[in-house]
């Protein structure tokens, strides 16, 4: 069993997905689009929502979908839409494209957002993920403001909010799977035995 959180789980889904090709929330995982396995692991959350202009798509999973304030500013503006609408404070914030999805680091992030802003993983080489972070609604003017004068990157956030990072390195579970290689790749070390534990 998980902990219930009072926090909103989002996930986003209104990228263009160029670099797959083809819309890779509904590439086969499991025998379900990849998007229902996702919404299927944050089921413990009391809220989700989904990003996306095309509501008509996701109507399967029964799940509400958040449209874009203003179409085509990118993931900041799916993170500010959903965040502003959510029924709570706190949101856990992930892309479609994540077949694995640990809740024990899910809540270890959640639980690092004691006076921060925004609560991500950070690797050893200095790469973040800002699809599988923490972001409080105090992100919205601020995500607002910098959309406003023409910025489209997350980490523009950074300058502004209270960010902690948290270690990501170890986490054997996560992949995201951007392009035709990475689904392939991830599907072929599924097939030969069980997918990557999710551990801590």
């Amino acid at each position: 069993w998980v902990l219930r959180p009072s926090a909103t789980a989002v996930i986003l889904a209104g990228g263009e997905s160029l670099r797959m090709g083809s819309d890779k929330s509904m590439l086969e995982v499991d025998g379900q689009p990849m998007i229902g396995r996702v919404a299927d692991q944050l089921a413990f959350f009391p809220e989700r929502l989904i990003g996306s202009n095309d509501p008509a798509r996701f109507e399967f999973l029964r799940i509400p979908v958040v449209p874009d304030r203003i179409p085509g500013r990118g993931p900041l503006m799916g993170i500010l839409s959903c965040v502003d609408r959510a029924a709570f404070d706190l949101c856990f914030v992930t892309g479609c494209d994540i077949p694995i999805l640990n809740p024990r680091f899910i809540l270890h992030l959640l639980a690092q957002a004691d006076e921060h802003d925004i609560v991500m993983p950070r690797f050893s080489d200095g790469r973040v993920e800002p699809l599988l972070g923490v972001y409080r609604k105090t992100v919205v003017p601020v995500a607002q403001a910098i959309i406003e004068r023409g910025g489209r990157r997350i980490v523009e956030l950074f300058d502004h909010l209270r960010v902690r990072f948290v270690s990501g390195d170890g986490l054997s579970w996560y992949h995201n799977l951007n392009t035709v290689e990475d689904y392939r790749r991830w599907m072929a070390a599924s097939a030969s035995g069980p997918p990557d534990a999710p551990g801590p």
